[in-house]
């Protein structure tokens, strides 16, 4: 989801493995949020593993991000019990 102001201003909901999140995934919402591809430091791995979301600041975008964060979160599936 990508934030301004505290606001939601655009998200998307997409399925996928764990180990798929910060890469195939990732690239998959930057294209269609019109956004280029941050930086994955290890420590948004480390979010995402501990708290199921990693937030992505201007500063982890080489190029203009016009937005104040984006945020990925993994939702487990229920019916498979895993994220």
């Amino acid at each position: 989801m990508l934030k301004k102001k505290q606001k939601l201003v655009s998200d998307g909901l997409y399925t996928s493995l764990p180990e798929e999140i910060l890469g195939e995934t990732l690239t998959l919402a930057c294209h269609e949020f019109d956004v280029e591809r941050p930086v994955v430091l290890p420590k948004h791995q480390r979010e995402l593993d501990k708290f199921r979301r990693a937030i992505f600041t201007p500063r982890d975008f080489i190029g203009d991000f016009r937005y104040d964060t984006m945020e990925v979160e993994c939702i487990p599936d229920k019916k498979e019990g895993r994220p």
